[in-house]
């Protein structure tokens, strides 16, 4: 087998061990909007490299959010762009890709919607 297949074996494990579910066992999506148009991508939530403080006078969680896209995954998701993670807007600014093609996004929630 080749390590290619491996990395695709691993990536597809990983994806439904870790990918979050909202309380009706939907997965839950990263809405990229491309200029082409929206595309519904599976991500994981990676753990930063340090604590992330809370968004100042919000409960809604931390301001900014590391997610892992799967290799199988061929849209790239490129810096600058806007998306939705979980029902919030986030702007995509840092954009990684490994060897293999699975992407690593830096994002950062966003004080207005993103079609603004």
């Amino acid at each position: 087998m080749s390590f290619r297949s491996l990395t695709a074996a691993m990536d597809a494990t990983v994806a439904t061990t870790f990918q979050p579910t909202d309380e009706a066992d939907a997965e839950i999506q990263l809405i990229a909007h491309l200029p082409t148009g929206d595309v519904s991508v599976p991500v994981v939530v990676k753990n930063p490299a340090m604590e992330e403080d809370f968004v100042p006078g919000s409960s809604e969680g931390t301001s900014v959010v590391i997610l892992w896209v799967p290799s199988s995954i061929t849209t790239l998701i490129p810096r600058g762009l806007t998306a939705t993670y979980n029902g919030v807007d986030y702007d995509v600014f840092g954009a990684g890709v490994d060897r293999e093609g699975g992407q690593t996004l830096k994002m950062r929630k966003r004080t207005t919607r993103w079609d603004q």
